[in-house]
């Protein structure tokens, strides 16, 4: 996985910045349901999922395969900084049932305050905007 991480960053990152990415990259759940990198800026965090055994019991993709990429792609996002960051709230809205083979992901910060975060995260199905997730992000005091 470290491979796939270090060829989708896109930005120079100091090199404690680069290990915290490969712990999240490397993270068992995530590992388990083949969450991969595409892209890895300060300025977006693009990701991927099969979803080949994902569905609930309708045929469609499960909410929390749909939570787990939005919740990864915000563990990204937020932990580019100097502090440690952690979510304190996550809202997500389903827009749609996610019916394709693969789902991705784009995040946007929205504010990068002293103590908090907040990032928005856009989860697609193809090209079709299947759910929307806001997290808000702790700043760890080392």
């Amino acid at each position: 996985m470290k491979e796939k991480l270090r060829c989708a960053i896109r930005d120079d990152f100091p090199e404690h910045i680069l290990e915290r990415l490969e712990s999240i990259a490397e993270a068992p759940f995530a590992v388990a349901n083949g969450i991969e990198p595409v892209l890895v800026s300060r300025d977006e965090v693009r990701l991927r999922m099969p979803m080949e055994g994902k569905h609930n019991s309708m045929g469609v993709g499960h909410g929390a395969a749909t939570f787990l990429i939005a919740d990864h792609t915000f563990a990204y996002a937020s932990n580019m900084g100097q502090e440690l960051q952690v979510a304190i709230c996550c809202h997500v809205s389903y827009l749609k049932p996610a019916r394709g083979p693969e789902l991705t992901t784009l995040s946007r910060r929205v504010h990068d305050g002293r103590s908090s975060s907040l990032y928005e995260v856009c989860v697609f199905d193809g090209e079709d905007l299947v759910a929307v997730m806001q997290g808000t992000g702790h700043k760890l005091k080392a």
